[in-house]
Formats: structure tokens, C-alpha cells, sequence
């Protein structure tokens, strides 16, 4: 089973960084992208995956006005890391990785994810 982001909420500001973009760069995937507008709440339309791999390079990136971060299903823990290197828990382990997530952009480019 996958992990995937089925729906988006970005409430970052409406200006020139409010987008939100997301990148595939697993293997065989490099450079499938999605991108949402400020106030975009909503299901994605497709499903945006979370690879399974310890190797933050080949994980899902999601670029907000904070920066990019770089997130994997691993163990099914689903995390991240910041441009600055900075890891962050996004689903602890059995808490909802193998399935569908909702991931919510802050106004400042955090994120937050959980299970649908």
C-alpha cells in the first residue's frame, strides 16, 4: 500500500510565493509536479506520492514560501527535511502512513499532514 496526499489546503498568502508546488523526484518519477494556489482546499485530483525510501533526496518535494522540503514514508513514519536540514515528523509511525493524507500549508510554509 502507498502513501499518498489526496488533499491540499494552502493558506499561505495570496502574493508572488503563495503557491505551493510538489515535486516526484523517486526514480522514474523525476520531475512530476502539482502545484496549488493560496486558498486552494480541496482534493488534489490525482495523488501525490509519498515514496517509500530513507533517502530524502528521492521523496516528494514540497516547496512553500519556508523552503523546500524534502518527504518520505519510511518505516511508515511519514517525515520531512527542510533546505536548512532541520527533520520533522509529519505522521508518526501506524498513524496513518499506507494511506490517504490531507496536507495543510500554514501561512508561513509549515506543513502539517494527517490521515483522511
Amino acid at each position: 500500500m502507498f502513501t499518498n496526499i489526496k488533499r491540499v489546503t494552502n493558506q499561505q498568502p495570496a502574493t508572488a510565493q503563495g503557491d505551493v508546488a510538489f515535486a516526484n523526484n523517486q526514480p522514474g518519477h523525476v520531475g512530476e509536479g502539482w502545484a496549488c494556489v493560496p486558498a486552494f482546499n480541496a482534493d488534489v485530483g490525482r495523488y501525490l506520492p509519498i515514496p517509500q525510501t530513507n533517502n530524502f533526496a528521492e521523496g516528494l518535494w514540497i516547496y512553500t514560501i519556508r523552503g523546500c522540503c524534502k518527504v518520505i514514508d519510511n518505516n511508515w513514519t511519514i517525515s520531512g527535511q527542510w533546505d536548512s536540514g532541520t527533520e520533522e515528523t509529519f505522521v508518526a509511525e501506524h498513524q496513518g502512513a499506507g494511506g490517504d493524507i490531507q496536507a495543510t500549508i500554514s501561512p508561513q510554509g509549515n506543513i502539517s499532514m494527517s490521515k483522511v
